[in-house]
């Protein structure tokens, strides 16, 4: 689902839109980490979902854990969202890769990368001209085949004091604003740059 406190991103989400129209692209959302990649991946996901009867398919590439996991163990649990049971999902990596990549061929489908290491991890665990991608990534991916690479940046001012009320509430909000060092402004600034953007990573 979409997350609830999201906000901004407009021109973006245009663009991502624009991309998702373009059979085998990437769409790389690159930037530092904590700036919101993930929350923009989920929710232009959600705005295309309807294009990709095939289904979308979501993956993060860390686990939960600072190191990337294999593009096996990634490619095994694409296979069981499909609707493979695991018990019969290949144990080797090439026979994985196989097995998706028919998948991807008899679906429209879009594929949610989360937290991509790199331009091999992604050409592991998704053949070249064969679906669709949103990828978020600490920098960009130039040289895979089909690709659009987008920077996500801070949030706009206006932005960030939009998610501080959706996040914290407006009575929270305006409980909390006379005791901020630099007024609402400067807890806008650091929202649209740090934390309260990190569920979306």
């Amino acid at each position: 689902p979409p997350t609830p406190t999201f906000v901004g991103r407009q021109p973006l989400l245009a663009r991502i839109d624009q991309a998702l129209t373009r059979d085998g692209v990437r769409v790389v959302l690159h930037g530092r980490s904590g700036i919101g990649k993930s929350a923009l991946a989920v929710h232009a996901a959600h705005q295309v979902g309807s294009r990709f009867g095939g289904g979308v398919f979501y993956v993060n590439a860390h686990g939960g854990t600072s190191m990337p996991r294999t593009p096996g163990t990634v490619l095994e649990d694409l296979l069981a969202q499909a609707g493979r049971p695991r018990h019969d999902i290949p144990t080797d990596e090439e026979s994985k890769r196989r097995a998706w990549a028919t998948v991807l061929r008899q679906r429209r489908a879009l594929v949610v990368v989360n937290g991509a290491p790199d331009q091999a991890f992604i050409e592991a665990i998704l053949p070249a001209g064969v679906g669709m991608a949103l990828v978020t990534s600490s920098r960009p991916l130039r040289s895979l085949p089909q690709v659009e690479n987008l920077a996500v940046g801070p949030l706009l001012p206006s932005d960030s004091v939009e998610l501080l009320r959706r996040s914290l509430g407006p009575d929270r909000l305006a409980e909390l604003e006379p005791n901020l060092p630099h007024g609402l402004g400067g807890a806008a600034f650091f929202t649209g740059a740090t934390f309260l953007d990190d569920p979306g990573r």
